[in-house]
């Protein structure tokens, strides 16, 4: 594990990051927050950098997807596409199989298609979206604690934001959903920063603001998007009962501005693509009553999940945090407010039959900013003590604690020639790359393993079939003109009309799925 960290150009980075987050925790024992979240800033954009790297190859289930939809946006930005030229005569009814692709909102993938034009048709490119939420996170952490409780509860939020293992496997692609979930996660914390700004300034800025990132949110993932709404309207009651009409007019003009942003792309897409567009919904809804494709769990599972979201020791603290989070805040309304919406959603999609890590992540925010709370109360008295050992003390519990966090063991074990799907996916990206220089560009590749057509799809730009072509399929090839590539892997029996035909490619490279 150690040649790992110290023979890759990796770890250039992983340096950057530790060095970053030393000096972090030195302004930060000075009590200067500012320069020390700066600087862990700095630190979180070589952390997340660091996790764009890991991983040379795209990963399956379901980034190899976000990618291809994304590198297809590039050429039209209105028109959701996994198989961008479609040239053979097959059904397209599945969501892993479809022309048009209304599977997810596109907002995460048009950010993706402008990352990916301007640094290349590659997975690092891919990502850099990615990294770039996840360090704003640390700022957006920051600023929303430090306006509930103090500067202290500011810089331990954005401690656990810059040191997460959960979003350097969202960034580096490895978690299900990832692009898709970091971006959710991102505009539905932004949206909830921008509420807390406007609580305490009330300037009207701040509620375009709120709509605007609720709207991005949606356009990201959906409903959840509007979760803010539930913690204002919940204020509201609780705040103040008098003059209840007056108080709901910048909710209801920060909602309208986001139902503005989302709507237009739901209307465009049923009237361009009504029958995709009514499948894509049908099948969404039914996460609610099925558990799809297999993703299934117990009523808690959600709740089991607390240490792989939000990190070591979480599932401990959660709950005198949210005591203390309780306690230290002034505006208690506020706070309850905040617990209402992680309710809410630990509630739902624990009802909810479709389960998925990443569902629950939406509340990250209040959620760091209860654990960052207890982290400064009990690191308060260590403050007390009069000697230099209290510099030392608190130095070397943010780096331990940091060290669990990030899980370099983890990372190892998950992003080297150590793991089984690392190195099969390594192997196989060599061979799909390699395509692109082997093939003209005219050919189309069939008997493609897995998904792995997506890949070839992404990288070499070749239209590619999980299939072998039917003798109808492979004539219509000849006559549109087009080349025609077979993988045969071991065993593979070709039939007749393709057996010894000069104008197929057979591809002897043996895909691993």
């Amino acid at each position: 594990m150690f040649d790992f960290y110290i023979n890759n150009s990796k770890s250039i980075l992983l340096l950057a990051f530790l060095f970053f987050v030393a000096l972090s925790i030195l302004f930060h024992l000075k009590q200067k927050n500012r320069t020390a979240v700066l600087l862990l800033f700095c630190g979180a954009i070589f952390f997340y950098l660091f996790a764009v790297f890991l991983d040379p190859f795209l990963n399956v289930w379901d980034e190899c997807f976000h990618a291809l939809v994304s590198k297809n946006f590039i050429n039209h930005p209105l028109k959701p596409t996994l198989f961008d030229n479609p040239v053979v005569n097959t059904s397209y009814n599945d969501w892993d199989r479809y022309h048009i692709w209304l599977h997810k909102q596109p907002l995460f993938m048009w950010q993706i298609a402008l990352s990916l034009k301007m640094f290349g048709i590659n997975e690092y490119a891919l990502r850099i979206p990615s990294a770039l939420m996840a360090s704003l996170m640390v700022l957006i952490g920051y600023r929303s604690a430090k306006l509930m409780i103090n500067s202290n509860t500011g810089y331990y939020t954005a401690f656990l934001f810059a040191t997460s293992f959960y979003l350097l496997q969202l960034v580096s692609g490895r978690q299900m959903l990832e692009h898709d979930d970091l971006a959710f996660m991102f505009y539905v914390s932004a949206s909830i920063w921008a509420w807390l700004e406007y609580v305490y300034s009330e300037k009207k800025c701040w509620i375009y603001l709120i709509g605007i990132f609720s709207g991005f949110a949606i356009l990201c993932k959906w409903l959840p998007g509007l979760l803010v709404y539930l913690a204002w309207f919940t204020f509201i009651i609780l705040h103040d009962r008098k003059k209840l009409l007056k108080k709901y007019k910048p909710l209801a003009l920060s909602f309208i501005i986001a139902v503005v942003i989302a709507l237009p792309w739901q209307i465009f897409t049923f009237i361009r693509y009504p029958a995709e567009a009514k499948a894509a919904y049908g099948f969404n809804f039914l996460h609610f009553s099925e558990a799809i494709d297999g993703h299934t769990g117990t009523f808690f599972y959600h709740f089991l999940n607390i240490n792989l979201l939000y990190g070591f020791l979480s599932a401990i603290l959660i709950i005198p945090s949210f005591f203390i989070f309780y306690k230290k805040t002034k505006n208690k309304p506020l706070v309850i407010s905040l617990f209402v919406i992680i309710a809410f959603v630990y509630l739902f999609f624990s009802i909810v039959k479709t389960k998925m890590p990443s569902f629950t992540i939406i509340v990250i925010l209040p959620v760091f900013i209860s654990i960052a709370s207890l982290i400064d109360y009990l690191f308060h008295f260590l403050f007390k003590i009069k000697y230099q050992v209290k510099y030392i003390l608190i130095t070397l519990l943010l780096l331990l604690w940091g060290y669990y966090r990030i899980d370099l063991k983890e990372i190892y074990q998950e992003h080297s020639l150590a793991d089984d799907y690392y190195k099969k996916l390594l192997k196989n990206s060599v061979i799909l790359k390699s395509l692109k220089t082997k093939l003209p560009p005219n050919t189309v590749v069939f008997n493609v393993r897995g998904v792995m057509y997506l890949d070839i799809m992404f990288y070499s730009g070749l239209t590619s079939y999980w299939l072998i072509p039917s003798e109808e399929q492979y004539n219509d090839m000849i006559k549109k003109k087009r080349k025609v590539a077979i993988f045969k892997y071991k065993g593979t029996v070709l039939p007749e009309y393709i057996k010894n035909k000069s104008d197929v490619i057979i591809l002897n490279d043996e895909l691993v799925w």
